[in-house]
């Protein structure tokens, strides 16, 4: 009967242990965000979505475009 206390004891800390480490970090990963360089572009990742950065320029007549 001891072992099967045992069993669950080490079961119920292994889960409480998991829920704290996932909690933890989604809270101080809540507002990262990390830049992806790649041939065709720059990315962002933030908040879980991803944005599309291009470099804008003003071209011979004014306008602005992308590189």
């Amino acid at each position: 009967m001891k072992d099967e206390n045992f069993i669950w004891v080490a079961v119920a800390i292994f889960l409480a242990g998991t829920l704290a480490g996932t909690l933890t970090v989604c809270a101080l990963h809540r507002h990262y965000h990390e830049i992806i360089k790649t041939n065709i572009g720059e990315f962002m990742l933030r908040d879980g979505k991803m944005y599309g950065v291009y470099e804008m320029s003003r071209d011979v007549q004014g306008n602005m475009v992308t590189k």
